[in-house]
This record gives C-alpha cells, structure tokens and sequence, in this order.
C-alpha cells in the first residue's frame, strides 16, 4: 500500500487478514520494493495524484505485467 493512510491500512488488513500488507511513503518507495519482489496487488493512497499513479502503473507494466493496482484518489486525474 502506497501512502501514509494508517486507518485505510488498518481497515484492509481486516478485510484481508490472510495478506500480508507493506506500506511505502510515496510512489518512488513502492516501486523500489515493487522490483525487489513480487506482490499481487498494489494500492495507491488517496493524498498521491492520479498522474504519479498512472505513472506508477506504467513502470509496474514493465517490470512486474501481472500485478494489479488499484488508485484511490480524490483528485481528478487530466492526462
């Protein structure tokens, strides 16, 4: 999970409580651990924009093409 959201983290970890969850700070820190191992789900915070998330979508196409991302945003993405 991308962001520092503690009550979205905390509210899927009991969602899935079989999944391990791993937080990174921003987008750059997450795809660092995104090509350092495998994950089958990314998801993006609500205080990160929709342009560096579809950014982040694009570099996780190249390096990892089966893991999915969900971006929760609350800005408008323009591109």
């Amino acid at each position: 999970m991308v962001g520092p959201d503690s009550a979205l983290a905390a509210g899927i970890a009991t969602i899935l409580p079989d999944w391990k969850i791993e937080r990174a700070e921003d987008n750059a820190a997450a795809f660092a651990v995104i090509e350092s191992k495998p994950f089958e789900l990314v998801l993006t915070g609500e205080n990160t924009t929709g342009e560096d998330d579809v950014e982040l979508l694009r570099q996780l196409r190249l390096v990892r093409p089966h893991t999915r991302l969900i971006i929760l945003t609350k800005r408008k993405y323009t591109g």
